[in-house]
């Protein structure tokens, strides 16, 4: 590796970014120089080429060591017991000010900086930079803060994450090993040929593995995507985080429950079942065609059940949930 590469790569490290890594297939992959370079000045590194590496590491190292407070402080299981921050040997006098807050917290703390104890040194060119701790005894609730550190007239925010040291354990397991199933819905085969599985194979999945003894069940995001135009059907790049899919309405369970004689024509009529049944025989799911074939049944469902017995239900939901207007407008211009 040239001295141009062993410092572009030095940089990428003080970044936190990876240099190579061993793809699924075993075979090691390398990041390109250029592919260094993007990434780095996404990142905020004053980066135009290879070559300027070592300008932009020193600066790097300089602003590092320059740093008062960490930008991101984690305090596990909510214990933040005391805040380390960095200042110039001849910065001993005033005092100091943290406060955190966020939701359901408002936490404060202060006192002199000359009372606390010196825990680091380090020498920055001609300067050297003490680090002192200063004891909060804050327990915060799990979840994201904003911390407010005040020196004098100088302030410094960074961003606390309560966290769990560890994931949740449900109480019927405790401590024993638990095992389960991954498998995202096109991945099922639905008791009824509706183009790619539904809720109800996803309950049916469920009942599966706990009649075995398993624990849970896992899946990819069931959250709405575009399947019409716009079309873009990736579980990660959702519509919306506030509802579900409608591609994976159990058209058989809604059909039952409204009751409704059209719907439930369309559903049992031999060409539409056909079409069904041809869809859920591909290789692939056909996302466009499902979703075009099941929101004919869909629209006579929403028709009935607002010219219906359920149409005061409803309406009483959407007051309750304005947002469900919202969404449903949205997604009506789209």
């Amino acid at each position: 590796m040239s001295p141009v590469h062993e410092t572009l790569a030095a940089l990428a490290e003080s970044y936190g970014v990876a240099t190579s890594y061993v793809d699924g297939a075993g075979q090691a992959r390398v990041a390109t120089p250029e592919t260094l370079v993007a990434v780095l000045r996404a990142l905020g590194a004053e980066l135009e080429k290879p070559a300027a590496a070592g300008a932009a590491l020193a600066a790097r190292e300089a602003a590092l060591a320059a740093r008062v407070l960490e930008p991101v402080i984690v305090a596990w299981d909510g214990e933040l017991p005391r805040l380390r921050f960095w200042l110039p040997a001849s910065a001993a006098r005033g005092r100091w000010r943290v406060e955190v807050s966020g939701d359901e917290v408002d936490a404060t703390a202060s006192g002199s900086v000359a009372e606390l104890p010196v825990v680091e040194r380090r020498t920055l060119g001609a300067q050297e930079r003490l680090a002192r701790e200063a004891p909060l005894g804050f327990h915060l609730p799990l979840g994201y803060h904003a911390l407010r550190l005040e020196l004098g007239r100088r302030v410094v925010s960074a961003r606390v994450i309560a966290a769990p040291r560890q994931a949740h354990v449900d109480a019927a397991v405790g401590e024993q090993r638990a095992w389960g199933v991954f498998a995202p819905l096109y991945a099922l085969h639905g008791r009824h040929p509706h183009g790619v599985a539904d809720y109800g194979d996803l309950a049916q999945l469920l009942d599966t593995v706990a009649g075995l003894g398993g624990n849970f069940v896992g899946t990819l995001p069931l959250l709405p995507v575009f399947l019409d135009e716009l079309f873009a059907p990736s579980p990660y790049s959702p519509v919306s985080r506030l509802f579900w899919n409608e591609l994976f309405i159990d058209l058989d369970a809604a059909v039952g429950e409204a009751g409704t004689r059209a719907a439930r024509e369309l559903l049992e009529a031999t060409s539409f079942a056909r079409e069904l049944r041809e869809l859920s025989r591909l290789e692939l799911v056909d996302y466009r065609e499902t979703m075009q074939r099941k929101r004919q049944v869909l629209q006579l469902l929403a028709a009935a059940a607002w010219a219906g017995p359920r149409r005061a239900e409803l309406e009483a939901f959407v007051a309750a949930q304005p947002w469900v207007d919202d969404y449903a407008r949205f997604r009506a211009v789209t």
